[in-house]
Order: C-alpha cells, then structure tokens, then sequence
C-alpha cells in the first residue's frame, strides 16, 4: 500500500512575495544607446611549462604523430624490399639522398652569410636608437626604413641569384629558400618589438631634462646574446627572456629539434596572428580590417608555400597557391558553419589528404616533364610559366 502524506504536508502554503515591476514615467524620454563591441586581441603570455614540440607529441595528438611514424617506417621498408628484389641493393636509392645534398658544403656557406647579415639589422637598430630625436614619426625616419626594406630585398635577391646560378639541387635549394624566410620573420619581429623602445630611447636623450648617459642606455637595448638565442630558440615572437625550468634534457631537445620539422606551423601561426593579423587589423580598424587581416594572412600563407617548393623544384606550377589561398579560404569561413568538433576534424584532414595528393602527384609531374621533355615554346619567360605537363 502507498503511504498516506498527511494533507498539510503535501500542500504546505508557500511564501509568496511581492513581484516589483519597473513603471516608467511617460513624460521621461526614452534615451536610445548605441553600444559597440570592442575588438580584443590575445596577448602572448609567455610562462613556465612544458614546450609545444614536447606537448604536441603527448596524449591525442601523440597517436597521430606515432600514425605518422608507422606510415613512414612502412614506406621504408617497402622501398627497401623493392630495391632487394630489383637491384639486389638494399640501399640502391641512397643515391637519391646523395644528388639532393651534393652541394651541401656551399649551401652552408651561403647560409652562414646570411645569419650574418642578421647582425648588421642589429647594429643599425641600436645606431638608429642612439640618435637624439625629439619627434619621431613616418616622415622623419623613412631613410631608415628604406635601409630595412633594402636589407630584406637583398636577402632574398642574392639568396635566390646564387640559387639559380649555381647547380643546386632541390634539397639544398629548400634549405636557402626556408631559411632566407625565416631569418626575414626573426628580423622582423625583432625589429618590430624594438621599435618602440627605440623611440622611447631617442625622445629620452633629446630631452636635456630627462638626459641619460649613452652607458645607460645600452643597457636598456637587447645584448648580442639576446639576439643570437632569439635566432635559434623556438618561437618567432621576440622577448628579451623566456621562462625556463630550471633543468634540461638536451637530449630531449635533440629529439624533438628534429621532430620541430614537422611542428614549424604553430610557431609561423603566431608570428602570423602577432605582427600581420593583429597590427594590420589595429591599422585599418573595425569589421573591414579584420577582413582584410584574414585575406593577408591566407595570402602570404599561400604564396610563401608556393615559393619554397616552386623555386627549390625550378618550376611555375601554383597548385599550392590555388589551394592554399583560394579554396583554403573557402574552406575557412564554410567552416565557421560546422559546430561538431569531430565534423570540422574530419573535414579538415579530408582537405588536407586531398591537398597532399594533389601536390605530390602535380609537382612530380611537371619536375619529370621538365627534366625528359623539351621546350615547346621559343620565348624563355611563356615557358617558365606555363606548365611543361601540358605539351609534354
């Protein structure tokens, strides 16, 4: 039998109070706001935990690493068997690995000009620094910016010449167009960091009130050490310091230096966000900068991709440009539309399978057809440009 709940209990009287209902005066008039969202942009906050080449590689994303390695240990041993069965040489591609670098020596000679180079933008900008000015603006310091601008084209322009002059193969031809990129982007964000302690540098000594002694002053400016860490550590963000744990494993940093290879994106992502999305966005203001920061962050993505791999293959074949910055772009903001996380995982390593396909299959392609076919055209420039594949 159910229990019986006395009636009192189960219709116990509730205490009921008082609703107050807000009366507005009819003659008060109504006063219309208009309230804009401010854009807020994330700040790097540099602080003391594990780094993203040792995170990246744990847990879930861990599996997707090992899934990497397993594939790439697969293809290695069949290419390995191929070659026992056909040459009877286990090692018969070595000679692949071989022509890549054969030119090694004077790519790293290159190279090392180019790493010093980076310190003549250091000495400039702290020469630049230690000069008394009482105003600073556009007008006054366009010499100087002409002189940076000046240094990257002839970064880039003497890198490449020595390229297509000498007999580079693709490898090495990869080292100097990766690595004249990435000194660019060190430079840069060095520069762009140091700028307004520059100006605050050059206002203080012009100020006869507030004058400091040069001593001083170089003290305040980032040492030659700063710098050269800055070059080699792991982030495209200048500080002055970074937070370390107070013991390391190098041979930690050995393993996962080589696995940074295939981690570079995060780091490019937040030079990308700090000093093209960001200051473009500030620059331009509202919802039209923000646009406009977007497209220019898809386009210098895109193009760089396509330079790397278009001037190391000695090929005009901008599949990767396409993809990149045209139907990436489309991808972005189709996938602002996808709220389930494992639907925008799926399509997005659905995109990414088909993009390496494409590039693998058209660029070999075209490499091959350049090196076994002739020129279809008389004029050198129409055939640079136009795909050999084509007419071949």
């Amino acid at each position: 039998m159910e229990a019986e709940i006395p009636l009192e209990v189960a219709f116990s009287p509730k205490t009921v109070e008082p609703k107050l209902e807000k009366v507005e005066l009819e003659d008060e008039p109504k006063k219309h706001h208009h309230h804009h969202r401010p854009i807020i942009f994330k700040e790097k906050d540099f602080k003391i935990r594990p780094s993203l080449l040792t995170t990246l590689f744990e847990g879930s994303s861990g599996t997707v690493f090992n899934f990497i390695v397993g594939v790439f240990i697969l293809l290695f041993l069949a290419t390995v068997t191929g070659d026992i069965v056909k040459y009877g040489n286990p090692f018969n591609h070595l000679w692949l690995i071989l022509w890549n670098f054969n030119r090694l020596p004077i790519t790293l000679a290159v190279w090392s000009l180019m790493f010093a180079s980076t310190f003549l933008v250091y000495a400039g900008l702290k020469y630049w620094s230690l000069i008394p000015s009482k105003t600073v603006s556009l007008a006054t310091e366009t010499p100087w910016l002409i002189i940076l601008a000046g240094y990257f084209i002839s970064l880039f322009y003497l890198s490449l010449r020595f390229l297509f002059k000498s007999d580079i193969n693709c490898a090495c031809c990869f080292i100097i167009t990766c690595e004249n990129t990435r000194i660019a982007m060190k430079v840069y964000a060095f520069v762009r960091e140091n700028i307004p302690r520059g100006i605050q540098q050059k206002v203080s000594l012009s100020d006869g009130s507030k004058k400091i002694a040069l001593g001083e002053s170089s003290k305040n400016w980032p040492t030659p050490q700063q710098f050269l860490y800055f070059f080699f550590c792991p982030s495209f963000l200048y500080r002055d310091s970074y937070p370390m744990t107070s013991t390391r494993s190098w041979m930690l940093v050995a393993k996962h230096g080589a696995q940074a290879l295939g981690n570079w994106n995060l780091v490019v992502h937040e030079w990308l966000y700090a000093y093209v999305y960001k200051d473009l966005a500030l620059l331009i203001g509202g919802k039209k900068g923000l646009k406009l920061a977007q497209v220019a962050v898809f386009f210098l993505s895109a193009f760089f991709h396509e330079y790397w791999f278009g001037v190391s293959l000695k090929i005009f074949y901008p599949i990767m440009f396409v993809l990149y910055f045209i139907f990436g772009g489309i991808f972005f903001f189709v996938s602002r539309l996808i709220t389930v996380p494992y639907a925008w995982n799926i399509s997005l390593w659905f995109n990414l399978l088909i993009g390496t396909g494409m590039f693998v299959s058209c660029y070999s392609t075209e490499w091959y057809a350049r090196q076994r076919c002739d020129s279809y055209f008389n004029n050198q420039f129409i055939d640079l440009i136009i795909p050999r594949l084509w007419n071949c």
